[in-house]
Order: structure tokens, then C-alpha cells, then sequence
């Protein structure tokens, strides 16, 4: 699961900087929530489906420039 992944991305020293950014079929931003705060993950940004490519496509963009910067 998507969840799972990104919590043992993030708790990897080597792999915890890279910014995840979740595109998730559940449809209620709550569940979302409640299922990061479960796997005690701490993602940058998340997106339902049928996502708004214009927003993903900024926060994407947004998430590269904070990577960049940060070296």
C-alpha cells in the first residue's frame, strides 16, 4: 500500500528529504488524514481522483523548487 511505502520512505535516512506526494482514489479528505496519521506518516501533499492536474502540476513543481533549494 501507497501509505506503507511512504512511511518506510520517510523513516529511511537515506530517502526521508525526497517530498512524496500522495494521488490517492480515496475520496474523503479525512480518511485520507486519518490513514496517514495511522501509518504515523508525514507526507508533503495529497490528492483525490479525479485529481485537478493544474493544482497536482503546481504542487509537483512547488515540491522540486523546496528539493532544489534545500540542496
Amino acid at each position: 500500500e501507497g501509505y506503507d511505502l511512504a512511511a518506510i520512505l520517510k523513516k529511511n535516512p537515506d530517502t526521508a528529504h525526497i517530498p512524496i506526494v500522495i494521488l490517492t482514489g480515496v475520496s474523503h479528505v479525512f480518511e485520507v488524514r486519518s490513514r496517514l496519521e495511522k501509518s504515523w506518516v508525514d507526507v508533503e501533499s495529497f490528492h483525490t481522483k479525479p485529481p485537478d492536474f493544474a493544482k497536482l502540476i503546481e504542487t509537483i513543481e512547488s515540491q522540486l523548487a523546496k528539493a532544489t533549494a534545500a540542496g
